[in-house]
């Protein structure tokens, strides 16, 4: 990933994060990390995927990054360390969110900022997307973390490239578009 600042189409002022200690909470491979924690005292990287390796490789050499692979409902950090937290579009994938965001807001300290950011409801799009991706996510959620793994890589990842290769043609995208 070499997403920058000019890929989100403006320039954000990063500089409420000075000397700040801040956590991103669903880290993934490190997309938001990588602009963040540049700017932040110390920064903590917290995701249950193995895509973890990756965030820390796109952020060790700043020598202020801490990578914990953990569950978001049950992190293993004292009450109260950060000044401010974030999470992108992860929550929301966990069995509870509002669990996993009073998690989150338990390592917050008093005076310090929390921002989380869910998918709208209408993301999912159209009933056939949304049946779809509740029977895909219910199948996930009753595996264990290797059978997820296992199926995200021989079902998902193939079928997420077959829609990256469609979506580089413009009347194929919109046509097949409901689908995905």
């Amino acid at each position: 990933l070499d997403q920058d600042s000019r890929e989100l189409g403006y320039l954000p002022d990063y500089s409420f994060l000075e000397g700040k200690v801040i956590l991103d909470a669903g880290c993934g491979n490190g997309r938001f990390a990588k602009l963040a924690a540049p700017h932040a005292r110390e920064t903590f990287l917290l995701d249950l995927g193995e895509q973890i390796s990756y965030a820390w490789d796109q952020t060790r050499h700043l020598g202020t990054v801490h990578c914990v692979r953990c569950n978001l409902l049950n992190i293993p950090l004292a009450s109260s360390v950060v000044d401010f937290a974030y999470s992108i579009g992860v929550i929301h994938h966990t069995p509870d969110p509002p669990g996993a965001a009073q998690e989150i807001g338990r390592l917050v300290r008093a005076g310090g900022r929390m921002s989380l950011w869910v998918y709208p409801p209408g993301y999912r799009g159209n009933p056939f997307k949304r049946t779809v991706t509740g029977l895909v996510r219910k199948r996930l959620l009753a595996m264990d973390l290797e059978a997820q793994v296992s199926f995200i890589r021989r079902r998902l990842m193939p079928l997420g490239r077959f829609q990256m290769a469609v979506a580089r043609f413009r009347p194929l995208k919109y046509l097949l578009a409901p689908l995905f």
